[in-house]
C-alpha cells in the first residue's frame, strides 16, 4: 500500500494547513501532458446533491499551492478513478485529518469532464451542528450508514469496541450484530449528550 501512504501524506500536508473548512470537498481528476492522471483537491463554497456544478464553485484548490497527486496514465481512467475513490474512503476511515473532510457536507471524486461520484454525504450535519438534543429514539431510528457517519464525525470512535468493524459496516456491506448495533447507538448517544 505504498501508494495509499503517499496519498495520505499528500492529503495530510494539504489538510494540516486548511484553516477554514469549505462547504464540501471534491477530488478532481484529469490527464496532464506528462502521462499522469492528476488528482487535485478542491474545497467548494456550496454543495447540491442534485446539481454537480457545485464542484466548480471553488473556495480552495491544491493547484494554487502546486500540490497535486499523480497516478500513472498507463492504467485506464476508470481504474484511476476507482483507485482514487478507494484512497479517499481509506483516508475517511483512518486519515490523520479525516475530520476536516467529514465535517463538511460532502466528499466527491470525478474526472473534470465527467460525472462526480459522491463518496460521502454528511446528511446529519445540519441537525447535529444545530446542537439539538439528540434522543435515543432519534439514534435508534437512524439507518446504519447514517449511524456510522455520525459516529465517525462526532465521536472519538477509536475508543469504541466496534472501531475495527466500523469501516466494514459503512463501506463493505457488513451487517452488525444486534449487540454491536446497540453498542454503537449507546456510544453515539453518550458521546453527543455526555
Amino acid at each position: 500500500m505504498k501508494t495509499q501512504k503517499k496519498f495520505n501524506d499528500w492529503l495530510d500536508k494539504i489538510l494540516s494547513e486548511a484553516k477554514e473548512l469549505p462547504i464540501a470537498w471534491n477530488f478532481n481528476l484529469y490527464e496532464n501532458e506528462e502521462s499522469f492522471h492528476v488528482v487535485e483537491l478542491v474545497g467548494t463554497k456550496k454543495f447540491d446533491a442534485e446539481n454537480e456544478d457545485w464542484a466548480c464553485d471553488e473556495k480552495f484548490s491544491s493547484r494554487e499551492i502546486n500540490s497535486n497527486f499523480l497516478l500513472p496514465l498507463e492504467v485506464p481512467w476508470e481504474e484511476s478513478l476507482r483507485k482514487t475513490i478507494a484512497f479517499v474512503k481509506c483516508y475517511l476511515n483512518k486519515g490523520k485529518y479525516k475530520n476536516k473532510l467529514l465535517e463538511t457536507k460532502a466528499v466527491a471524486c470525478g474526472f473534470v469532464s465527467g460525472d462526480l461520484e459522491l463518496v460521502y454525504i454528511n446528511q446529519s450535519k445540519e441537525s447535529v451542528c444545530a446542537k439539538e438534543q439528540i434522543t435515543m429514539d432519534k439514534i435508534n431510528s437512524l439507518p446504519l450508514l447514517q449511524l456510522c457517519s455520525w459516529i465517525t464525525v462526532y465521536t472519538d470512535y477509536d475508543k469504541a469496541r466496534f472501531r475495527d468493524k466500523l469501516w466494514d459496516f459503512q463501506y463493505n456491506g457488513l451487517e452488525p450484530t444486534e449487540e454491536e448495533l446497540n453498542d454503537m447507538r449507546k456510544f453515539l448517544y453518550e458521546s453527543l449528550n455526555g
